[in-house]
């Protein structure tokens, strides 16, 4: 049936499978084939009425055929103003771009099938099916949701059914939000559905039909947590088998009593203490925008290569090789990191300061024999009469302080060859070098954050 109406509608379009069913719509994959250039769309139907029951039960409430067919129409209306909304947004990297769409009515019944053509991309679902998710995607996934997120506060939209199922993925590796705005109305026909189908991931007050775009917020954290607890919710056993109906139904009585959550065993402490305040059960409490939700995973994220250069440089192999010391000061604020004393504002980790540190000694350098300082080669020295260098004063180099050394003496000369000494220098100069490139890596963190 959709088919025969689909070569109507867009005749060089051809569906080719059905890719899921929802509570207000079916998506087919559609395959586009113009001199050899193949093109794929998703184009989902929806049909309002979506059965029979549903005419009935308004004219059940005393409406004519001129108030039921008016209050499909009003249903229908607003279900294209929302498709425009979401149309005008086309070209934002995460959110699911809507090509075209079209109604059609029915002329022998109070009927009509919107068409909507959207961009062809990956469920979320298949996407991490045959993987684990680590943290770097799980941080990425959230970032791009709060960009979407963001863009539908700027257009007053709550999507209210952020979950998994509404997630897709591009070939460029984006994540994108679907499936918004449209339901708000269609929830008119049937508000049940939506309370049953999200309740594993909705607010608590959504219940009540109190509430504001925080409910969004909850549900992408809620998202994070699951990904980053062996793809469990909170209150299950992330290390059961099975888990039954009881067990769910539990759980979930447990998360809309307001209990605080336990961490997720796969997240570090300070992305544990992000996704916890995104699901607080008050709502004051939780990030009040997405840009403050996206800033502070963005903080978690900076925070792990920081702490890559401190323990490379914290590293004795490294250290030794490089005449390093073993031991690096290390800022008090991730020596609580380390220990997951975390501070309230995660935000703070994205301006550490790496304080200076001591190098190793360096054996001065071989002078010429042509300046006032020179040292006298080793042949040159009669070994009766030996003569030490004047020595070379030493020049602070880098925010540490480099110790004036000076060689030892056996039988009168000194106790290094020039070539150890040439690749010693060298082995201070990579060392410094290493530390103005990571105290440079810190500040531009710094500043971009800013």
């Amino acid at each position: 049936m959709e088919s025969d109406k689909l070569k109507n509608i867009w005749p060089q379009w051809r569906l080719v499978e059905e890719l899921g069913r929802g509570a207000y719509g079916v998506v087919y994959k559609a395959v586009r084939d113009e001199h050899g250039v193949i093109a794929y769309s998703a184009i989902k139907v929806i049909s309002i009425p979506q059965q029979e029951s549903e005419e009935l039960s308004i004219r059940a409430d005393g409406l004519d055929d001129n108030a039921a067919r008016k209050y499909f129409e009003d249903v229908v209306a607003h279900t294209v103003d929302e498709i425009k909304v979401l149309e005008s947004m086309k070209g934002n990297s995460n959110i699911v771009s809507i090509e075209d769409y079209t109604v059609l009515s029915e002329p022998d019944r109070i009927a009509w099938d919107i068409f909507i053509r959207m961009e062809y991309l990956t469920s979320f679902l298949d996407f991490i099916a045959d993987k684990k998710a680590d943290e770097a995607t799980v941080i990425k996934l959230g970032m791009d949701m709060c960009n979407a997120l963001e863009l539908c506060a700027k257009r007053g939209i709550v999507h209210r059914d952020v979950k998994p199922e509404n997630i897709f993925v591009s070939p460029f590796g984006d994540f994108k939000l679907g499936d918004f705005g449209i339901a708000r109305e269609l929830d008119r026909l049937n508000h049940s559905l939506t309370i049953s189908g999200t309740q594993n991931y909705i607010a608590p007050e959504v219940r009540s039909m109190h509430y504001d775009a925080t409910v969004d917020i909850y549900s992408l954290g809620l998202v994070l947590y699951k990904l980053l607890n062996k793809n469990r919710l909170p209150f299950l056993d992330p290390d059961a088998q099975l888990v039954n109906p009881q067990d769910y139904h539990a759980a979930l009585g447990r998360r809309f009593s307001g209990e605080e959550f336990p961490d997720p065993v796969d997240a570090s402490p300070a992305l544990v203490k992000v996704i916890k305040r995104a699901c607080e059960f008050d709502p004051l409490k939780r990030y009040q925008t997405a840009s403050d939700f996206k800033n502070a995973l963005g903080a978690v994220s900076n925070i792990k290569p920081v702490l890559k250069i401190v323990s490379y440089l914290s590293t004795e192999a490294e250290a030794a090789q490089m005449g390093l010391p073993t031991k690096v000061a290390m800022p008090e604020h991730l020596r609580e990191y380390e220990s997951s004393r975390l501070p309230e504002d995660v935000a703070s980790y994205a301006e550490p300061i790496v304080e200076p540190i001591q190098t190793a000694p360096l054996a001065p350098p071989i002078q010429s024999a042509s300046n006032e300082h020179r040292v006298k080669s080793v042949e040159a020295v009669p070994s009766a009469q030996p003569t030490k260098p004047t020595p070379i004063p030493q020049p602070k180099i880098g925010p540490g302080y480099i110790k004036k050394a000076s060689p030892s003496y056996i039988h009168g000369r000194p106790n290094a060859q020039p070539q150890n000494a040439h690749i010693n220098n060298k082995k201070g100069i990579i060392a410094i070098i290493v530390l103005i490139a990571a105290v440079v890596i810190i500040g531009v963190i710094a500043v971009f954050l800013t």
